[in-house]
């Protein structure tokens, strides 16, 4: 019997590393069919600390234990694809591969293969979001960023939907994020997940709302994000739970002080209660230990209460 040899975690590693290298190449190719600016100067080995992140890199937040794993790849085959940079005044910029960059650094690198561009700052926005757009762990909100960086660039929402490959309606679900005001910006630099694109805009249009008041309302928002954040809320109902939360500090619930709440137990086990306030009175009890002439004798009581009630209203 012939056995398959499964690639290990390491080889599925390294053909992940050079896919993302031929993707890098696609990026570039791209942007430079789009501006004639952009040229490769020549390859060389940079010292690894006149390196700095690029400003338009989609992604916020970086999964340490990706980049070890990375690292320990490199470590063991060497870096496959030497990353892409252009030079600025005070050194050298990452164009494409921070990943990479940064697990060199782990390794304790000191210099790292690099491509040197001519480039400008459109171009290496639109660079970086070619190389990322269509990651999967990417969030809506590190792509919305992503294509705000280069929606000036094109005159049309079509044209943006085009190069992005994103569909129109989520062209504008993406922008949204950036109408979103500064203290909610804030948060999702700090957890990116926190709201999907269609939050974002449905969020947007809340804000606008002549109703909406961030002195009053803002704290409902957070109560809200924060279970999100908690996973107590799904994305889905955010919204809904923001105006429930506003409706019930408005028009509060009407409840006594003087609630009388009881325990029924039967056999030493607690088998329903008893609750009664203002509003209304409720007997909650488990069918399983209950008979069917005890509830036909609870029913009745509350039938005779209620018409002697009536009688006397009459009298």
């Amino acid at each position: 019997m012939t056995q398959t040899n499964k690639p290990s975690a390491l080889g599925r590693l390294q053909d992940k590393i050079a896919t993302n290298g031929k993707t890098q190449l696609k990026a570039i190719s791209e942007v430079k069919e789009r501006n004639s600016l952009v040229s490769a100067v020549n390859e060389s080995s940079l010292d690894i600390d006149l390196i700095t992140p690029n400003p338009f890199q989609p992604r916020k937040v970086f999964d340490h234990e990706k980049i070890i794993e990375l690292a320990e790849a490199i470590k063991e085959n060497g870096l496959i694809q030497p990353i892409a940079v252009r030079a600025v005044d005070d050194g050298y910029q990452i164009i494409a591969g921070e990943r990479r960059f940064r697990a060199c650094k782990y390794l304790g690198h000191t210099s790292i293969q690099a491509v040197i561009f001519n480039a400008d700052d459109e171009a290496t926005a639109m660079m970086a979001i070619s190389e990322n757009i269509d990651r999967e762990d990417l969030s809506d909100y590190e792509v919305g960023q992503a294509i705000q960086n280069i929606s000036h660039l094109f005159e049309k929402k079509t044209e943006l939907s085009r190069y992005t490959g994103k569909t129109r309606s989520d062209i504008y679900r993406y922008l949204a994020f950036n109408d979103l005001p500064d203290w909610l910006k804030g948060r999702l630099n700090g957890n990116p997940i926190l709201i999907n694109r269609n939050n974002a805009q449905l969020l947007v249009s809340f804000f606008k709302e002549a109703d909406y008041v961030e002195s009053k309302h803002k704290e409902h928002v957070v109560s809200a994000l924060n279970m999100i954040e908690e996973n107590a809320l799904t994305q889905t109902l955010l919204l809904p739970k923001i105006r429930r939360l506003i409706r019930d500090a408005e028009t509060p619930r009407r409840q006594s002080d003087n609630v009388v709440s009881k325990k029924y137990a039967l056999k030493g086990k607690n088998v329903g209660g008893f609750s009664f306030d203002d509003n209304k009175v409720v007997i909650k009890l488990n069918s399983e230990l209950i008979t069917d002439d005890v509830a036909t004798s609870i029913y009745q009581m509350v039938a005779d209460a209620l018409a002697e009630l009536e009688m006397g209203s009459d009298n």
